[in-house]
């Protein structure tokens, strides 16, 4: 147990350089708001892997528990705890995506021979995407999406509350919602 608020910041730290040092490439910081305090911390984690899991549909296809190659990627830091809960995220499409499904979405084009056309992190569709899905979910709640340039500094702001000790433990690696 961290009983002081140092060795609290000293574990934020370490967290903060684990996902700087060996988490990869995040692109996108969302936030997805209850806009609710009726929230407690079971329904807001069912309602964020309803999210994950309608997400990875509509990116992946309707098969996307059979290849979780090809989940969409994030980590996810609760706030709000006393008031209006909500989830900070880092967030990265799967580099590997069918290309039809990429086109669809608006996202890049098949070329003439065929190949894929596009850039990822260009992902026009995105912040519809994500606020269509949590709407469904969470009907008072709201959404914010946002192109990262500096990983740092998002690092920074989704790690900030890890100091108090009701937030220590409430962040969530997509891969805990892969299993079918």
């Amino acid at each position: 147990m961290l009983d002081t608020y140092a060795q609290r910041r000293e574990k934020r730290d370490e967290i903060r350089e684990w996902i700087l040092g060996d988490l990869g490439e995040f692109t996108h910081f969302i936030t997805l708001s209850t806009n609710d305090t009726a929230y407690s911390e079971k329904m807001a984690r069912a309602k964020l892997q309803e999210w994950h899991r309608r997400m990875n549909h509509h990116t992946a296809g309707r098969h996307w528990q059979k290849q979780t190659d090809r989940c969409n990627v994030w980590m996810a830091f609760a706030e709000g705890l006393k008031s209006e809960r909500h989830w900070h995220i880092l967030f990265h499409l799967s580099d590997d995506l069918p290309a039809y499904r990429a086109e669809a979405m608006n996202w890049g084009h098949l070329d003439d021979t065929g190949r894929f056309v596009g850039n990822r992190t260009n992902f026009k569709c995105l912040p519809c995407a994500v606020e269509r899905r949590w709407k469904k979910i969470v009907w008072s709640g709201s959404t914010n999406v946002q192109r990262i340039y500096s990983l740092a500094g998002a690092v920074d702001y989704v790690t900030k509350e890890l100091t108090d000790p009701n937030n220590l433990a409430l962040f969530i690696h997509s891969s805990e919602f892969d299993q079918p």
